[in-house]
């Protein structure tokens, strides 16, 4: 049976944490390449499909602005009220477009511009063998919880969790399927007491997260850095 690996690029997300800044960055820049440009360049450079989740009614304009910047055109559909609609929605998409193919897929938060190519050739690697894979960093903060008094954490066992996460398509349709109303934030926390064959992967630091204004600065800095 053909393996088919297929990206699923979210962007749907609300931006609550900077009131909507992180939302002009996916479609609202006009002179420059918008944030999601990088990734979804990126993914395809490996996929054999990339589907982009975005927020009702910016179907069109992504649409259209995505082939302006790569060339090509993507399936693009609305996204849901949080994350896990949003993965439910491109889940069901691929079940309904795909048949007769192994599908292994990779999910990828739009807000993480930076992923170097080797951590998503390392997902696809580590998916020949494996059945869930998301790349992580260890920490070098010191971490301290605030509950019950001020008391320190070891860090020594605690990750960073990032995207992209890779998995086999039927467990993650599975998992998504049993799923009662209760929202995730990560996929392969979905999937982790279902997966026989999880595995964590070395992250990168340059595959961060903007979520608030510093993030942006370290964003427009990376991104003339990587034009010149």
């Amino acid at each position: 049976m053909n393996t088919k690996y297929i990206g699923i690029l979210l962007m749907a997300g609300k931006s609550t944490r900077m009131n909507g800044i992180v939302k002009q960055y996916y479609v609202s820049k006009d002179d420059d390449e918008p944030m999601y440009i990088r990734s979804l360049k990126t993914l395809v450079s490996f996929m054999d499909d990339v589907i982009l989740v975005v927020p009702h009614g910016d179907e069109e304009k992504v649409k259209s602005q995505s082939f302006i910047f790569t060339k090509k055109f993507y399936p693009v559909i609305s996204g849901g009220k949080d994350r896990t609609e949003s993965v439910r929605n491109a889940l069901n998409f691929i079940k309904n477009m795909y048949f007769d193919v192994d599908i292994k897929v990779l999910i990828h938060d739009a807000a993480r511009p930076f992923v170097p190519s080797n951590i998503i050739l390392n997902i696809k690697d580590a998916l020949k063998d494996h059945d869930a894979v998301t790349p992580v960093l260890d920490m070098s903060d010191s971490l301290l919880k605030e509950n019950d008094g001020i008391k320190y954490v070891d860090r020594t066992s605690i990750k960073r969790v990032q995207t992209p996460q890779g998995f086999d398509f039927n467990l993650l349709y599975q998992a998504y399927e049993e799923l009662k109303e209760e929202s995730k934030t990560d996929d392969f926390q979905m999937v982790l007491n279902k997966s026989k064959s999880p595995i964590l992967i070395q992250g990168s630091t340059l595959s961060f997260k903007v979520t608030n204004d510093d993030d942006l600065v370290i964003y427009d800095c990376l991104s003339y850095k990587f034009k010149q």
